[in-house]
């Protein structure tokens, strides 16, 4: 049955990477290919590349669309229930899979009469603006939002929907799973914002190296390189939204003053 997917993510494989990135340094024009052997050597360059940002602790994550837990029974919400477990320690979880580095994106699969499912994306809230919703047993047919609540144990996710559903629907999980080496030049891989990026041009500077490089386009790709692995880096290391409650501020919206330490950009007040 076909399923009307949101465009989030990017997806790749290892023989595209390759090819986009010798084309970043000119080393490839558009169409042309390389030998079974050039390929092969590419594809070790890659999983070298992957290696040692590994044992820099620097994690590549590609994201899976799971609708079936690791007993292959359907994801699914329950009418009239607000809370999810999501993990494999006791058994128990309402969503039995192993709990992974990251959850990105949650949707829900809404057919009604109609034959093909359609995929509803949900917003995804952080622990500030679940706060901020007065009444959190509020029912309706589909949930709007999704909340993630990390244990403290670290054994599982906690998932929260709002508002509460009333009617039961599939829903699809994008994963975040850990990725170490490119199994196959063909294997294709869902990747996060920003990291096909930051693995196109990094690769692209390591296979300057074997196979040459335009001298004129090689300090832009060397930049862009450092700079998405800078931004990699960050995203690895999530941050919390920060905002001013309005009740401080008046009518200047949710805007302080670091520097003043003051609800608005006034420094004299």
């Amino acid at each position: 049955m076909a399923v009307l997917a949101p465009n989030i993510i990017v997806q790749r494989s290892a023989q595209q990477f390759i090819l986009s990135a010798l084309r970043k340094v000119g080393a490839l024009r558009s169409g042309q290919n390389l030998t079974a052997a050039e390929l092969a050597d590419s594809l070790g360059v890659l999983n070298d590349m992957l290696d040692a940002w590994s044992a820099s602790r620097v994690m590549i994550f590609s994201v899976s669309y799971t609708t079936l837990d690791q007993n292959g029974v359907a994801l699914s919400l329950a009418a009239g229930k607000q809370k999810y477990a999501l993990g494999n320690i006791n058994g128990n979880e309402e969503f039995r899979l192993p709990r992974p580095p990251r959850l990105e994106r949650v949707s829900v699969l809404y057919s009604a009469s109609q034959s093909t499912p359609v995929e509803i994306g949900m917003d995804m809230y952080d622990d500030v603006k679940w706060q901020s919703i007065p009444n959190k047993s509020t029912p309706s047919l589909l949930p709007q939002v999704c909340y993630v609540e990390n244990r403290a144990d670290g054994t599982a996710y906690d998932l929260f929907f709002w508002p509460i559903p009333t009617q039961a629907n599939p829903v699809v999980l994008y994963l975040w799973n850990a990725l170490n080496q490119f199994p196959s030049l063909a294997a294709k891989f869902f990747f996060p914002p920003a990291y096909a990026k930051a693995i196109a041009f990094n690769l692209a500077v390591d296979l300057a190296v074997e196979f040459g490089t335009d001298l004129t386009k090689f300090p832009l790709v060397l930049k862009t390189a450092q700079q998405t692995m800078a931004a990699i880096e960050a995203i690895n290391l999530p941050m919390k939204e920060v905002w001013c409650d309005l009740a401080i501020l008046g009518t200047g919206g949710r805007r302080g003053n670091i520097f003043a330490g003051g609800p608005n950009r006034n420094l004299s007040g």
